[in-house]
């Protein structure tokens, strides 16, 4: 208790009150399209990343922005500590590469479902970490997987929702999976099929937990979707929600106090042949407990790079960004064919609107922001976790010797 608490103290005095975006630690490799899953531990939060596209997304026919391939995926499972800014890369590998698939973590494991293989082809495998023994299994197959597919959590069971068919149709199914059994059971669908659309749930201080699906690609290829639904596990239903100010896919979901960030993603060019950044960050708020998140979504302010396909986490107040793909490169693979760079970075988010002191939340980064102020030592991350590490480790030294 007393470690956690200071702890906390070191989090609060290492970012004070800043906001907007900077980078922190970089992954130990570049990716995108990946999986990223939060466990708490007595050893404290850790999010794992799992799978992605590794190698640059590479474009054939200028005419269609849907003929991109990646280059190469990975099977690699790691880890990123906040409270440290630090990746550990020793857990094991999954037992096949794959990308574009959704992921949950329930009592302990991470389940993986869906995502395409390089060869294109969607995974029917469902592939399970468990995190205390470091060890990977196949625990059942998914005859109706689907990639670009969403997942959320609620209860001990796993939810699966959207994603693209093998042949490239929208879907708009709900899945209840049970980790005991396998058991897929369907349930209400969406009232808007769509693939490329991303999942957050929030739980609101009534107590109940919304699970909402946001944007994605659908019919209209030419533009990324800005409906908004949520789905209620006990009536088993589906809500619509407003519209976002710009359609998207690919984004980055973060949940601060009951507000729900969309952050950047993916929409297409005036063209339609050419995959484009959506560069700004909206807000949709809690609202009233009569009417729970029936406002408008506010824009809250441009995201400085352009990037899309990454993958989002809230710790804190804070919104974690793992990698993604950068803007368009021509001549990318030396062939005279453009794409799109696989990125190493990480940022972290931080919005000006959340006004809440970082000591009040439940949990919070310690790894100062990268923010351009010289190269005093004092602003560098590396420096600061070199020192939050030692701080740590001589608390729990301490705790050692007198509860010994």
């Amino acid at each position: 208790m007393i470690s956690s608490i200071l702890a906390t103290t070191v989090v609060a005095m290492a970012y004070g009150d800043y906001t907007g975006f900077a980078d922190v630690h970089k992954m130990p490799i570049p990716r995108s399209d990946m999986s990223v899953s939060v466990h708490e531990a007595a050893e404290g939060t850790r999010m794992y990343l799992v799978g992605g596209c590794s190698q640059d997304q590479v474009c054939y026919n200028p005419a269609s922005h849907f003929d991109c391939y990646c280059g190469g995926i990975t099977n690699k499972t790691q880890f990123y500590t906040p409270v440290l800014d630090r990746f550990e890369t020793f857990p094991a590998d999954a037992p096949r590469a794959r990308y574009r698939h959704a992921a949950a973590i329930a009592d302990g494991t991470i389940y993986l479902f869906g995502g395409r293989d390089i060869a294109d082809d969607v995974i029917i495998e469902v592939d399970a970490y468990n995190i205390k023994t470091n060890t990977w299994s196949t625990p059942c197959t998914w005859n109706g997987a689907t990639s670009d597919n969403a997942a959320f959590v609620e209860g001990g069971e796993i939810f699966l929702t959207g994603g693209w068919t093998p042949e490239y149709n929208a879907n708009n199914q709900t899945l209840r999976f049970d980790p005991a059994t396998c058991a897929l059971t369907p349930l209400a669908e969406m009232a808007n099929a769509r693939g490329d659309a991303i999942a957050v749930s929030v739980n609101t201080t009534n107590g109940t937990e919304f699970h909402f699906v946001v944007g994605g690609f659908a019919k209209d290829i030419c533009n990324g979707e800005n409906v908004v639904e949520s789905y209620n596990v006990s009536s088993n239903k589906w809500t619509q929600h407003k519209d976002l100010a710009l359609g998207r896919a690919d984004m980055a979901l973060g949940v601060i106090d009951s507000h729900v960030f969309a952050i950047g993603g993916e929409t297409v060019n005036s063209g339609c042949n050419r995959s484009i950044a959506q560069t700004d960050v909206e807000r949709l708020d809690a609202g009233n407990t009569t009417h729970p998140f029936s406002g408008d979504w506010v824009v809250e302010e441009s995201v400085p790079n352009n990037r899309f396909r990454y993958v989002g986490v809230s710790y804190g107040r804070t919104i974690y960004l793992f990698g993604g793909q950068s803007a368009w490169v021509e001549n990318i693979d030396g062939n005279g064919n453009g794409g799109f760079p696989v990125s190493d970075t990480t940022m972290i988010y931080r919005p000006a609107s959340v006004t809440d002191s970082p000591t009040k939340s439940t949990a919070s980064p310690v790894a100062s922001p990268t923010i351009d102020s010289g190269n005093s030592a004092a602003s560098d991350p590396r420096v600061l976790s070199f020192i939050t590490t030692m701080f740590m480790t001589l608390v729990s030294t301490f705790m050692m010797i007198v509860f010994a």
